[in-house]
């Protein structure tokens, strides 16, 4: 699920998108001001002291706001990738790793912070970068695929800005199928299990559609299939409607996740992964057949 290599522009984010206006207002650079990247040349850039680095942190991370509550905080644990353009460039952030890539341009490394879960977002500082990754729809103009996060990287007091999603970095990743989106899932999840009627209610797969919302599919405890479509934070429940026995999609099931505190399904043909969030608390089990 590596982005780096994609092309195209990052459609806007209103909250990063505000401050990065703002920064150009304060002639502190933004992008599409000069051919060779964002801001101005840098012959022509102001050098920025610490201390006005500093001051374009901190107004990143005001812009996202208060505390997060749990539900908010799981949206934003384990890896992401993001990506921009003009120029292009990549992002990988894991809980214990940063890599920042330009073309041309040395690789950037570092050990990041204590992730910041905010309630518009999170935000991490690694080395010389400062962090913000944003829930919401984030489209690349070249074959118009949409993201659901978008990122804003601050290095040297420039603002890059592209479209970010969970990385394929996470532990275990290449066997989670599906699930490999899962932290950002969770809250949509939460939203649609709460309408089950015979439980435990597990889910078999669930994915951003087009319209950058969550599609959950059900199964319940009697056998009963349905698709739920929430908002990705889980405040709306947008339809729940029940699934015939041949509407079954390719990896459904493949895995089958439960969400804690429910217990995984027993017999001797699951095998089950117990999966764990950021803080170290159990999100649920990812189960498979073996027979």
């Amino acid at each position: 699920m590596q982005l780096g290599g994609i092309a195209g522009r990052r459609a806007a984010a209103a909250l990063l998108s505000g401050l990065v206006a703002g920064l150009v207002a304060c002639g502190q650079g933004g992008q599409g001001e000069s051919e060779g990247g964002p801001g101005l040349a840098t012959s022509q850039r102001p050098a920025l002291t610490e201390a006005d680095m500093r001051q374009q942190s901190a107004a990143l991370l005001a812009k996202l706001g208060a505390g997060a509550d749990a539900a908010t905080r799981v949206q934003y644990e384990g890896a992401f990738d993001a990506t921009g353009a003009e120029p292009d460039w990549t992002l990988v952030l894991l809980p214990d790793y940063v890599a920042f890539t330009r073309p041309g341009l040395e690789e950037v490394t570092a050990i990041p912070s204590p992730r910041d879960f905010r309630a518009k977002g999170m935000f991490v500082e690694a080395g010389p970068l400062s962090i913000a990754v944003v829930a919401g729809a984030c489209t690349y103009a070249e074959g118009g695929e949409t993201f659901p996060f978008s990122a804003t990287v601050l290095f040297d007091g420039i603002p890059y800005e592209g479209c970010a999603r969970a990385g394929a970095a996470v532990a275990g990743a290449n066997a989670r199928g599906w699930a490999v989106d899962l932290p950002q899932l969770v809250p949509a999840i939460d939203a649609c299990l709460a309408r089950v009627q015979a439980r435990p209610g597990r889910v078999t797969i669930a994915y951003v559609n087009e319209e950058n919302q969550a599609a959950v599919r059900l199964l319940e405890a009697d056998g009963g299939r349905a698709e739920c479509t929430a908002s990705l934070d889980g405040a709306q429940i947008v339809s729940v409607e029940p699934l015939a026995d041949r509407d079954t999609f390719r990896g459904e099931r493949d895995p089958l996740f439960t969400r804690a505190p429910a217990n995984a399904p027993a017999g001797a043909c699951y095998a089950s992964e117990e999966i764990k969030g950021s803080s170290g608390a159990t999100l649920g089990w990812l189960s498979r057949k073996t027979c």
